[in-house]
């Protein structure tokens, strides 16, 4: 972990002024793995912690096997009344965990931040630009934010202005700072050998221990807290005026979408796990009777998961808190599932009860074309075996000479034993042995 935070510091030296990737909520392929607010590195921290990812586009029967959910949506809107119902069914399942990251304004200001630290002093006034540009993007967009009403499991009340807080309180709070012992006395045990910048060691020190979130955590039940009101069955994107990093409801982007909204009637707990020196949960756990041990984890922002943020030792620390949450299925490697959300709202696949009807090959797998296609497969994997090549050592093949002489008389005498002419062949050899050999009797004669 400690050489994988020195490379990506390296990284932002090495960058300079070129084009960044800054594409939120992909984590796989190459904008998963590049994109500053990508998740690339949170996908492969589970897999180094044993689970098996998957993608995730729709709610189905199949995606109940799932052990782990993160939710990356890149539009903070209401929570579908059909989602939400899923997910319960899901949690009553018990020992399911969901992964809920709600977006905020992304990491390109922290990246140009951090990275003008490295630059060289000929690029310096450029980053600053960009930083400032960043920094007033951010500003907008948040200004532009409304709460988005809850759906009873919790609320997001949105922050004008961004607000740094310090760990100091919380379950989490003993664990990570054990973990940040632990990672200082690997880094004193390291090869002496290997010298870091004096910018790199800045950063690595993080004096303050300070993270940035956009977002106060709320319980359900909270006063402040904005509740689905029974007359608002739909909501437009263009009233609710919050998005992700890509600011599109400033620049006027607006589209209808058919929302069930409707609050949930389980009543649910709501358990800080990490709190600020203002006593601001910047982590929460809701969890819930029907639920049995499954639960919620709640983040004060996207950003706090990215690829940048593992960056920061911090950050790195959560991450180990967020993936230990999970009280690890009876399978021997659970399963964890990425789900993207924007605009649109996700599909749920419910179970159907009528006969299902199938197009195009997939009827081959239905009764009773099923059985003529399995036999059809178990016929054509003979015919392939049978098929194959021979392989060893060839054959030597011996072939007749076609000149030779012998081949015409062993015909001509086969010609004659089937028209049973024995008493001419013997006239034709005594003929032959007087007028050719000089002979005075034939060898009938003699015989």
């Amino acid at each position: 972990m400690r050489a994988f935070l020195c490379l990506s510091c390296l990284l932002l030296a090495l960058t300079g002024c070129s084009e960044l990737s800054v594409e939120y909520g992909e984590s796989k392929g190459v904008r998963g793995r590049t994109s500053l607010n990508g998740f690339g590195a949170l996908r492969t921290a589970y897999e180094n912690a044993g689970y098996r990812s998957r993608d995730i586009s729709q709610l189905s029967d199949r995606v109940m096997l799932t052990d782990v959910i993160v939710w990356t949506p890149n539009v903070a809107q209401p929570i579908d009344a059909s989602v939400t119902k899923w997910f319960e069914k899901w949690f009553g399942m018990g020992g399911k965990t969901l992964v809920y990251l709600p977006p905020d304004s992304g990491s390109e200001a922290d990246y140009w931040e951090d990275a003008m630290m490295l630059a060289p002093p000929s690029q310096r006034m450029e980053y600053r630009r960009r930083l400032a540009r960043e920094v007033n993007q951010q500003i907008a967009w948040r200004l532009n934010r409304n709460p988005v009403p809850s759906n009873g499991w919790f609320h997001l009340e949105p922050l004008k202005k961004c607000r740094e807080s310090q760990p100091i309180g919380g379950p989490w709070f003993q664990k990570m700072e054990r973990m940040r012992s632990e990672l200082e006395a690997e880094s004193r045990d390291e090869d002496q050998g290997f010298s870091k910048p004096k910018q790199v060691n800045n950063l690595l020190a993080e004096p303050d221990r300070k993270i940035r979130v956009e977002y106060d955590l709320l319980a359900s039940t909270d006063s402040r807290s904005v509740a689905i009101p029974p007359s608002m069955p739909r909501l437009s994107a263009d009233s609710t005026k919050a998005t992700g990093p890509g600011f599109e409801t400033a620049s006027g982007f607006a589209i209808q979408n058919n929302y069930e909204m409707e609050s949930t009637a389980t009543s649910v707990n709501f358990t800080p796990l990490l709190s600020s020196e203002d006593s601001n949960p910047l982590a929460v756990k809701i969890h819930a009777k029907p639920w049995k041990d499954s639960r919620i984890i709640l983040l004060a922002g996207g950003s706090l998961l990215t690829n940048f943020a593992f960056t920061r030792p911090l950050n790195q620390q959560l991450a180990e808190q967020v993936i230990r949450t999970d009280s690890r299925s009876k399978a021997l490697r659970p399963v964890v599932g990425f789900l993207k959300s924007g605009w649109d709202p996700i599909r749920v696949s419910e179970e159907q009860t009528k006969i299902p009807k199938v197009t195009g090959m997939e009827i081959l797998t239905e009764w009773p074309l099923n059985l003529i296609t399995m036999h059809g497969v178990l016929l054509g994997g003979i015919a392939c075996l049978i098929m194959l090549p021979i392989l060893g050592r060839p054959r030597k093949v011996i072939r007749d000479d076609p000149t030779d002489f012998s081949h015409h008389l062993d015909a001509v005498a086969a010609l004659m034993r089937k028209a049973k002419g024995e008493s001419y062949a013997k006239q034709r050899i005594d003929e032959y042995a007087k007028k050719v050999q000089g002979e005075s009797v034939g060898r009938r004669d003699v015989n």
